[in-house]
């Protein structure tokens, strides 16, 4: 995969780490605990800022360590960057990180509801490494 696969910080709360990945290009969002609705809803939308100033369509969001959010704000998640994509004209490659204990046991739609698939390619993966795997060489 490369020999440096450093990341550079760019937005870190006691709830999520998102980082930018120059090599892999990429965003790696790390969820910690539990949020607020709001602090959710404004993170989401710092995740698609970073997507957008660095020009990319890909990202890692590791929710192993997440304690969940609620259906209307997983709907807004997923209104949002569907608006996101369709005024790009581009799909999201998204990896999520549910953990193995979580593995099998968890869809997309228990992750963010209802998805338009013409907005995304979405992949759960056990372990990050397999999601950095699988991010880079979509």
């Amino acid at each position: 995969m490369g020999d440096n696969w450093d990341n550079i910080d760019l937005y870190s709360t006691d709830y999520v780490s998102i980082s930018y990945s120059p090599n892999g290009l990429f965003i790696q969002a790390l969820w910690k605990g539990v949020i607020s609705s709001a602090d959710f809803r404004k993170t989401v939308k710092k995740e698609l800022e970073y997507l957008e100033k660095y020009n990319l369509y890909k990202i890692i969001i590791d929710i192993s360590e997440f304690q969940g959010s609620s259906r209307p704000d997983r709907e807004y998640c997923s209104k949002l960057f569907k608006n996101y994509t369709d005024a790009k004209g581009i799909r999201i490659h998204a990896a999520f990180v549910v953990g193995k204990e979580n593995f099998g046991s968890i869809s997309i739609e228990k992750i963010l509801g209802r998805v338009d698939e013409t907005s995304a390619y979405l992949q759960i993966f056990d372990n990050l490494e397999d999601a950095i795997f699988w991010i880079t060489e979509s």
